[in-house]
This record gives C-alpha cells, sequence and structure tokens, in this order.
C-alpha cells in the first residue's frame, strides 16, 4: 500500500510470537533513540485464531487492537512515560515476560486508571515501566 501511495514514510513489521508487543516497543524506542525529533506510531493487532487451531493455544479467542503515539520528546499532554533498563533481576511487582494479549490489557488498565501505579515488566533482558499520568482514554481490552 505505501507503494501505491508512494510514501516515503518507513515502516517495520515484528512478529515475535507471544512477546511480539513488547518486542514491537523495543524497535518504537530504537527508532526514538535514532530520530528523537519524530514521533513513532505502534499498532498491535492479534487476530483469532480460526476455530481448528482455538484449542491448543492460550490466546484469546477474540482479536485485540491497540495503539500508541510514542514520542522522546515530553508533548504537552501525556497519557504516561514508557522507560526501559536492563533486567538483571526480577524484583516482586514484574511480571515476567507477559503474552502480548496480557500485557496489552495491563497497559490499558494502567492509562484508565493511574492511581493504581506503574505498570513493570521483564521481557527478553529489558525491563520497562509504564508510569500512567493521567486517566483519559477510556479503552477496554
Amino acid at each position: 500500500m505505501d507503494l501505491a501511495r508512494k510514501s516515503r514514510v518507513g515502516h517495520t513489521a515484528v512478529a515475535a510470537g507471544s512477546q511480539s508487543l513488547s518486542a514491537g516497543l523495543t524497535e518504537a524506542m530504537s527508532k526514538l533513540a535514532e530520530n528523537p525529533h519524530e514521533k513513532v506510531s505502534l499498532v498491535f493487532a492479534e487476530s483469532p485464531l480460526p476455530e481448528v487451531y482455538a484449542e491448543k493455544s492460550e490466546s484469546l479467542d477474540r482479536g485485540l487492537a491497540l495503539a500508541f503515539t510514542l514520542s522522546a520528546v515530553r508533548p504537552d499532554r501525556t497519557l504516561g512515560v514508557l522507560t526501559l533498563d536492563v533486567a538483571d533481576d526480577s524484583p516482586s511487582g514484574i511480571f515476567d515476560a507477559p503474552a502480548s494479549e496480557t500485557l496489552a490489557g495491563f497497559l490499558v488498565d494502567a492509562l484508565n486508571a493511574p492511581e493504581q501505579g506503574a505498570v513493570r515488566w521483564n521481557s527478553r533482558g529489558t525491563r520497562w515501566t509504564l508510569q500512567a499520568e493521567q486517566a483519559g482514554i477510556n479503552a477496554k481490552a
């Protein structure tokens, strides 16, 4: 589609199994590191499996979609702050490698209710923290 529109905007598709959302966030953060004055859109979508595979999967039986606009430069209005660090230990209160569907639910819940505190998780050697700053996305996972 980008070729038909003659779009010059780059994009990357990431497929990393149950860790696809965390992998997508990693890719988005690397794009921001390369171009800190640009915004990056992250779209995560998971389609339900056909019934023939449903019994062999732990994933949700419904589809799921989530989108973020990420920026290295803090805008006037922000819903939350996402940070990452090297995960060298796993203190309590940190989810270890949550599946994308589970993680999406945690993130939406945190953004809808920032008073509940930050969401922290480890994924493939990286420790992530999302600290919501204001409620208001009115979303459901």
